[in-house]
This record gives C-alpha cells, sequence and structure tokens, in this order.
C-alpha cells in the first residue's frame, strides 16, 4: 500500500464513523505519520512511496481506534493549548479552546490587579498553571488537584516547558490550605471543574463520555456542585475567581456569588464567537 493509498482509506473510515470534532484527511495524516515516522510533507511529495509492513499494521491499528472514537490526543499522546504542546492521558481532561479564553482573563485579571498569586483549581494535565506560570513570571502560581495522577501528569508538562521551578504543585480539594492565605494576598484563581449536569452525561459524544474522566466531567443534578463548594472557599477573596461555565449556568452561579462573597460583582468570559464561556467574580 502506498502512502497516498493509506492517507485515502485511512480518512474515508474516519468519515463513515463521524468522530467528535473529527478533520478526517487531517487525522489521517497525523496517524500516518505516527506510524510510520515520516514527516507529512513525504506524503504530498512522495505520495507512490511504499508504506512497510510494520507501519502499516500500525496505522491500521491507529485508524480502528480512532473510528472506534478514541481521541486523537490519546493517540498522540498530546494536545495543543495555548500556543504549546502539552501530553495528555486518560487521567485527565483533554485541553481544549474553549478553555483559552479563561487562560486570557486570568492573565488580564493577575495584570491588573498586580496578583501576588495565582492559583490553578483542579489542574489536571496543567494546561493552565504552564500558560499562567509563563506569562506571570513574576506571580507565584499554585496549582491543585485532588488526583495524584494529574498531578504526575501537570508536573511533567511544567518541566516541558521549562516552569516546573515555577509551579507549587499540591494535592488538595479544591482550593485546600491557599484558601487561608486568601484574605492576605491578591489574588487570582482559575478553575475549570466538572460542570456538565449528570443528566447531560449519557448525550456527550462518545468521544468524550467513554474515554474521559467522568469525575473530571459531571459537575452533580445542575454541573455547579463543584464551584459552589470553591465559592464557600474563596469567601475571603482579594481579587479574582474565574470558572469554566456553560451559558446557562452563568445566572444560578453569579447569585450564589454574591451571597456568599460579599461586595463581589460578576462579569462572563466570552469566547471569540460572543458565546459565554466563564464567569468571572471580583473583589
Amino acid at each position: 500500500m502506498t502512502l497516498a493509498h493509506s492517507l485515502s482509506y485511512g480518512a474515508a473510515k474516519l468519515r463513515r464513523h463521524r468522530c467528535q470534532d473529527s478533520e478526517p484527511a487531517r487525522e489521517a495524516e497525523l496517524l500516518l505519520s505516527l506510524a510510520s515516522g515520516l514527516p507529512r510533507e513525504m506524503f504530498f511529495a512522495h505520495p507512490e512511496r511504499k508504506l512497510p509492513a510494520a507501519a502499516r499494521k500500525k496505522f491500521a491499528d491507529l485508524i480502528r481506534r480512532r473510528s472506534r472514537h478514541e481521541p486523537l490526543a490519546h493517540l498522540t499522546g498530546s494536545a495543543w493549548f495555548y500556543g504549546r504542546e502539552f501530553a495528555v492521558s486518560p487521567a485527565t481532561l483533554i485541553p481544549r479552546p474553549a478553555t483559552e479564553a479563561i487562560v486570557e482573563t486570568a492573565i488580564a485579571e493577575a495584570r491588573r490587579i498586580g496578583a501576588d498569586i495565582v492559583i490553578d483549581v483542579g489542574t489536571g494535565s496543567g494546561c493552565i498553571a504552564v500558560s499562567l506560570a509563563a506569562a506571570l513570571p513574576k506571580i507565584r502560581v499554585v496549582a491543585t488537584d485532588i488526583s495524584s495522577a494529574a498531578l504526575r501528569q501537570a508536573r511533567k508538562n511544567a518541566a516541558r516547558h521549562g516552569v516546573a521551578g515555577r509551579i507549587d504543585f499540591k494535592k488538595s480539594d479544591l482550593l485546600g490550605s491557599p484558601a487561608a492565605s486568601l484574605k492576605k494576598s491578591r489574588a487570582v484563581i482559575v478553575a475549570n471543574l466538572p460542570y456538565v449536569p449528570t443528566a447531560l452525561m449519557r448525550r456527550l459524544a462518545p468521544d468524550i463520555r467513554r474515554f474521559e474522566p467522568r469525575t473530571a466531567l459531571d459537575g452533580g443534578k445542575d454541573g455547579l456542585d463543584f464551584y459552589r463548594k470553591l465559592i464557600v472557599q474563596a469567601a475571603g477573596l482579594r481579587g479574582a475567581l474565574i470558572c469554566e461555565i456553560l451559558p446557562n449556568q452563568y445566572r444560578s452561579l453569579a447569585a450564589f456569588a454574591k451571597k456568599n462573597i460579599p461586595g463581589c460583582e460578576t462579569g462572563k468570559v466570552l469566547n471569540l464567537a460572543g458565546v459565554t464561556v466563564g464567569i468571572v467574580l471580583r473583589r
């Protein structure tokens, strides 16, 4: 089988199975590159080149797994986020473009208030903490997670991008011990916690529902269980709290925040399409 035939076969199979956010031709190229060890440019410069048997077998296996909705990031072992490539695993959520708006807002808030500390709650892969540490080199960054596997992944990513020495990783339930210092610091807290309502879990794409950790997705009946707990922990906030949410969760969470963080103001985080992807609480 030639490189051209391999690409045609792979793209056609992926197209039939309609994987989440799939771009069949591009994904076939990525998987063929992974299987063969060849750069993607080679596929177009020498489409007639024969694919060795071992590479052909590996490519067929990767296409089979992807056609069964295994995420592309799990197959390649990495995902791009905010201009950097992060190692990923089934232990954490795959970084997504929607979260980049949360990072941009956090950077802006940290600069606006002259933050002493930035805290990434539920760090997962560490993509938020690493991005913040790189963008805010003079500010202390703390990253928390209740999962030891997630913290190991986050530490690897911090080392990969040269910021391991600037991030303090802590195993804790949400905010944990850093909450005690909030009244003494100008802090920006960032959180991408589970926010999918339980009843909607079964409606998620199979790529997400079957392969990403439910504990990082299911936010309880209305999706806001973890955020309510975090807001209570952050009652002493002097600065900003930024949370990724669904558009229809903004009003309810804003009302809860105003009751539990006296004097706080609320605002929306919008993506490039003008859709609400987060909430900002300021005090």
